[in-house]
């Protein structure tokens, strides 16, 4: 399961599914294991890949602010509220009197969310020094934060005037146990390489990265910063309130729904991000013009901390992943 959830792409999927069914057939595993539990996995392996579309990392990575969740039911969302609340419902109460605790737990619920939003909206957040702290919920301005902050160690290079390349220099996640069990080296392990764009639509200006976490979370991520701070920019102009999804907002909890005119204007904001939540992080002009290169230079051209070796080696991986695209 942990390899259907890290994989950003199909054909990160499927080398690892063939990288398995091979390690499994290999003498040294059928002696270790047995035939019958080696039989178990392959009918498992075959299972998870006949529901690709619910299981694979890479699907997933498309869903509307899911936040990597395994589940996006919002059945699943109010199971423990709905269980353990103060309305408790379970199967000792009469059918007549469930539907109406059911209903009582979620006004409870969404009361109780509301009074917390309003909380915040008088609340300085002094965790941050952002200049969108005093706009984004708290949980909002730690995830762009955190994304700001692993700017620093992401590789890029700029391969045309409106198109980047952006990679995290590839690190083992089982350092320790690789060293003491060999077994975990044949974990398929992938350098992530992601192409970003920036593009013109509607007079807006966007960039989008294919690593989709900014479709997933609502929050730009890493790469982003990383080419937006290439332009040289001021923290004010590298990170705005206008980068997010309106989910994100203080005053889209406490306002959204009411019939007044912030209500009226979160509803067009939350509109207008589903409209063009296929083209990434809408940025200003100003951005867009620091970041664009020439059409007289010449490419590729590295980025901070990105040496020719980094450079070779994420175009060699870029050109495999365009190799299984076309195939």
């Amino acid at each position: 399961m942990s390899l259907c959830n890290d994989v950003t792409t199909k054909a990160e999927y499927d080398k690892s599914n063939d990288l398995l069914k091979i390690f499994l057939y290999e003498d040294e595993t059928i002696k270790v294991i047995g035939t019958k539990c080696r039989n178990a996995v392959l009918n498992l392996q075959e299972e998870l890949r006949s529901d690709e579309a619910k299981y694979a990392g890479y699907v997933r990575h498309s869903v509307k602010n899911a936040m990597g969740a395994m589940t996006t039911s919002a059945v699943e969302g109010h199971n423990r509220v709905l269980k353990h609340g103060p309305m408790k419902v379970n199967a000792q109460h009469h059918l007549h009197n469930v539907m109406t605790r059911i209903m009582k737990t979620i006004r409870w619920q969404l009361s109780k969310s509301r009074n917390h939003a309003t909380r915040q909206l008088s609340r300085t957040n002094t965790a941050s020094n952002a200049p969108t702290k005093q706009y984004l919920i708290n949980e909002g301005q730690a995830l762009m934060d955190r994304n700001f902050d692993m700017r620093c160690h992401v590789k890029s290079a700029q391969v045309s005037p409106n198109r980047w390349i952006a990679w995290l220099p590839f690190k083992c996640k089982h350092k320790e146990d690789c060293a003491a069990h060999h077994e975990y080296l044949r974990l398929p392990q992938f350098l992530q390489v992601h192409e970003i764009e920036l593009n013109t639509i509607d007079g807006k200006n966007f960039i989008h990265c294919k690593c989709e976490k900014r479709r997933s979370t609502g929050i730009p991520c890493t790469g982003l910063f990383r080419i937006v701070d290439n332009g040289r920019l001021s923290i004010k102009d590298i990170m705005t309130a206008g980068m997010v999804d309106v989910s994100w907002m203080k005053l889209f909890h406490s306002h959204f729904g009411k019939d007044d005119e912030i209500g009226k204007s979160l509803l067009l904001a939350q509109q207008q991000c589903f409209l063009y939540e296929n083209h990434g992080t809408c940025v200003s002009a100003k951005v867009a013009t620091n970041i664009r290169g020439r059409f007289d230079a010449t490419y590729p051209i590295r980025g901070p901390n990105t040496s020719d070796d980094d450079l070779m080696q994420a175009l060699y991986v870029r050109s495999k992943n365009d190799a299984r695209s076309s195939s």
